[in-house]
């Protein structure tokens, strides 16, 4: 490559990566104002006073599974027929990871219980204490901060599936994703055990 090639490759690098920050920005950053994010965090500085640039990015190889209702109808079917003991709603949120526990009573009627809450500093030390810090980084941010390792992240959140669901509970967890886009709550959807997927379906997050 020339010199000018060289430059101009450069170039576009640093253009791709703070696009690729600025859009982890606005999805975690839901008050979308470019001054109350911290200047230092975007690679290639601050994004433009009232720009948007969230476009969709392929982020992996497939897609999300689509949602079907029919799947949430067979896994309360499953339980109340009692062809399983319980169903574990597991969700990957910003802030959290939230577990519900749904069994039946005496008379066959779905119950749920707060199954209890892991924050994600738990689950995976090496992501960022600080609570903006941590929902960019959860959007697939990179900026400034230490890098997470896509690998020990994926160890992480493997692990937590092991000693949080254990394996009698494999086949009757359903995962629920609510925020397509946020690149490792989505990658968290796809280190899952074998279980059922169910996509709810809400408004788009915007900033």
């Amino acid at each position: 490559m020339t010199e000018a090639e060289q430059e101009s490759a450069t170039a576009a690098l640093r253009a791709a990566e703070h696009a690729w920050d600025v859009r982890a920005a606005e999805l975690a950053f839901a008050d979308g104002d470019c001054a109350s994010r911290p200047a230092s965090l975007l690679r290639g500085g601050p994004a433009e006073p009232g720009g948007r640039t969230r476009r969709p990015w392929p982020l992996y190889p497939g897609k999300l599974p689509v949602h079907d209702s029919a799947q949430g109808r067979q896994a309360l079917a499953d339980l109340i027929d009692g062809h399983v003991e319980a169903l574990l709603f597991v969700e990957f949120t910003p802030d959290r990871i939230n577990v519900i526990k749904a069994v039946t009573d005496a008379y066959g009627i779905p119950r749920q219980t707060d199954a209890g809450t892991t924050k994600w500093t738990s689950a995976v030390p090496s992501l960022d204490r600080r609570p903006e810090f941590l929902r960019f980084q959860l959007a697939g941010g990179i900026g400034t901060l230490p890098v997470t390792g896509r690998r020990d992240f994926d160890k992480a959140v493997t692990r937590w599936f092991r000693e949080f669901l254990p394996p009698p509970y494999a086949r009757s967890i359903v995962l629920v994703n609510r925020r397509s886009g946020w690149a490792l709550l989505d990658r968290s959807s796809y280190l899952r055990p074998a279980c059922r997927t169910l996509p709810a379906r809400c408004p788009p997050c915007r900033p």
